[in-house]
């Protein structure tokens, strides 16, 4: 097994996540079959992938996380296509999601309490680089064709009523492997004060 390492996010209800993938589909059609779909299932990105020494520790902060927190509403913006990040040779096709002050708040929340459980130092999730997105595809270069024909989903209530945790085996290495490792629905409010464990 190689360098074990976890990302958490949140996952869309079952409208949303229809939605995000005809828009995929139409981006497929739209770049003539080359848009390559994700491995994974539609998210939104809190924390990305980051070495981890216990999977166990991470799995009890991210339980009491989402027994904590409750479902994020958040507003979509448009499909567009990222240029190449460097060391990477496709483009990213995503949906932008608007930085609002409860999905910062909560991912600075995930920063904070699972910075203890990172094997060595992770850069942080928002910086002036980062925009929160849902993927839809890649691409090996940066555009898409007709892009007329992809579905309008800027501003776009969007509901995400579950949070993620994906484990990667290997990466970024030739042969890497991901998955959903555990789905929590999100049940309460952030300002709602933790309970002990004892008690759920």
């Amino acid at each position: 097994m190689g360098k074990l390492q976890v990302a958490i996010a949140l996952l869309p209800d079952t409208e949303l996540a229809n939605h995000l993938s005809a828009a995929a589909l139409a981006a497929h059609a739209a770049s003539h079959g080359r848009l390559r779909w994700p491995r994974l299932p539609p998210h939104l990105s809190l924390k990305q992938p980051f070495a981890i020494e216990s999977l166990p520790e991470v799995e009890q902060a991210f339980d009491q996380l989402a027994f904590e927190v409750g479902p994020l509403s958040v507003t979509l913006g448009t499909v567009e296509v990222q240029p190449p990040s460097l060391g990477s040779p496709e483009a990213v096709v995503w949906v932008g999601v608007e930085a609002d002050p409860a999905l910062m708040s909560l991912e600075q929340r995930i920063e904070r309490e699972l910075s203890g459980a990172a094997k060595e130092a992770a850069s942080p999730l928002v910086s002036r680089a980062y925009r929160f997105h849902v993927t839809l595809g890649f691409l090996p270069a940066a555009s898409l064709g007709d892009s007329g024909s992809l579905p309008q989903l800027a501003g776009t209530l969007a509901t995400f009523p579950e949070l993620g945790l994906f484990v990667y085996d290997g990466l970024p290495r030739a042969g890497w492997q991901c998955m959903l490792y555990a789905r929590r629905s999100l049940s309460r409010a952030l300002s709602t004060p933790p309970i002990a464990a004892s008690n759920r």
